[in-house]
């Protein structure tokens, strides 16, 4: 019974189309969430630089 079921999601065409979408948010919020970080980082090196000039 549940061959049948597991069959016919693995043939059914939209559920394809659904999981590659789904990949594709995943890699983009990936690469956003990596940009964002090295973003992050490099102000708060550039506030510690300013901080420890003005003090």
């Amino acid at each position: 019974m549940w061959t049948r079921s597991l069959r016919r999601l693995i043939d059914d065409a939209a559920g394809g189309v659904a999981i590659e979408y789904a990949m594709l948010a995943m890699a983009i919020g990936i690469a956003a969430i990596a940009a964002l970080s090295q973003i992050g980082t490099k102000v708060s090196n550039n506030l510690s630089n300013a901080a420890l000039g003005i003090g």
